[in-house]
């Protein structure tokens, strides 16, 4: 997705959730030697994990949305949209 297209639709029509800025992680599509992979190659995984700016990314992102998901479900919300972007 790209933030710059706007934020996906959201067909529960909850109109909440979140979308995350993915901008500020190192993104190995910059760099020509994983220009043919994808996030869901070995390659790209490695780099992300062994880059380390992902992980604490990814760190708060669960803390967040692990709250929310807790909350939603004590109000008896099914659905929290979580979005990814760039």
């Amino acid at each position: 997705m790209l933030i710059r297209k706007g934020i996906p639709d959201d067909p529960t029509g909850n109109g909440g959730g979140y979308v995350f800025d993915c901008r500020a992680v190192n993104n190995p599509g910059k760099y020509e030697r994983y220009k043919p992979f994808t996030g869901l190659d070995e390659p790209v995984i490695t780099f992300l994990e062994e880059d380390g700016e992902i992980l604490r990314f990814l760190d708060h992102v669960y803390a967040l949305v692990d709250a929310s998901v807790k909350r939603y479900m004590e109000r008896g919300f099914s659905n929290l949209s979580v979005c990814f972007g760039c």
